[in-house]
């Protein structure tokens, strides 16, 4: 009785094989006919895109080459053909992708490897042609002025942080030298505010937003950096007109609006404190009328 169960059971393991091979083989069969039918569809979107460029439409025939692509990456053609689309519209960085992605699948495609070299050879030509026309630019106050603005915030943030008067004063030097290369400059004006601000020279930094204000009534950072100043020296009518100004200008600035709400919770503090002393007066004055009256 025991070779017959053996036999039983060889064939039924080998039933299960046979059926799991045969899936496997509708599962790849399936597969193939999937990406058969992908790549055929690429394909009919990268007929039409070429026919929309034929006709002027090149941005949406653009679009339908890339989503063909996007189905069939492996389509040499198709990638190609993009990667070219590219480099006549100047966009150097995603022909030269294409070009690099042809030859990974290709390694020896003479046309991928010209559009390679064309695209990285016109990408070089327009990076030194904008480098030269920057250094060729005339140099303007305002473009100097930034750069000690920058200079000065810089070295005045690392003297506050480090406690290092040197540094601090050496970044209010370079702010003043803005407000010198450029005197009709708003920025550099509120620039040095702020750093007066910043070291409690308040002084100074009232007149240096005021002058900011000056040459540009609207400038509403200096605005707001005076009120958050007058604030601080307790002017608060002042403080409250800045603000209303910045939010005329902006009604929808967040900075102006927490700005203005500070005053009003101060005067609010305020306020409740002089009620709490008129109330223990009141209290003191009614006690000693009842012991007068005894």
């Amino acid at each position: 009785m025991k070779k017959p169960i053996l036999f039983i059971m060889f064939l039924c393991f080998a039933l299960a094989a046979g059926c799991a091979t045969t899936q496997e083989a509708v599962v790849k069969k399936d597969t193939q006919i999937t990406q058969q039918q992908l790549a055929a569809d690429a394909q009919k979107k990268f007929s039409v895109g070429k026919d929309m460029i034929s006709k002027g439409q090149v941005d949406k025939g653009m679009e339908e080459i890339e989503s063909a692509c996007k189905m069939d990456s492996n389509n040499s053609e198709m990638v190609l053909y993009l990667g070219k689309l590219y480099l006549q519209r100047r966009n150097f960085d995603p022909a030269i992708y294409c070009a690099e992605w042809v030859l990974k699948i290709q390694p020896n495609n003479i046309a991928a490897k010209s559009l390679l070299e064309q695209a990285k050879n016109h990408k070089d030509e327009t990076m030194k042609a904008a480098e030269a026309a920057y250094k060729a630019a005339p140099v303007g106050p305002e473009m100097i002025a930034n750069q000690y603005i920058q200079r000065g915030l810089r070295d005045l943030k690392t003297g506050l942080v480090e406690k290092n008067s040197g540094k601090t004063e050496e970044g209010l030097l370079q702010l003043r030298k803005a407000t010198e290369a450029a005197p009709k400059y708003a920025m550099a004006w509120h620039s040095l505010g702020r750093g007066y601000h910043n070291t409690n020279k308040h002084n100074e930094a009232i007149e240096a937003y005021k002058k900011a204000l000056e040459i540009e009534p609207k400038h509403a950072e200096s605005l707001k950096g005076l009120g958050n100043l007058y604030i601080e020296l307790n002017r608060l009518d002042e403080a409250k007109a800045s603000f209303e100004k910045a939010l005329e200008i902006n009604p929808r600035d967040a900075d102006a609006w927490d700005g203005r709400g500070s005053i009003f919770n101060i005067m609010a503090a305020a306020l409740a404190k002089e009620a709490e002393r008129c109330k223990k007066a009141a209290i003191q004055f009614r006690e000693s009328q009842v012991s007068a009256q005894k």
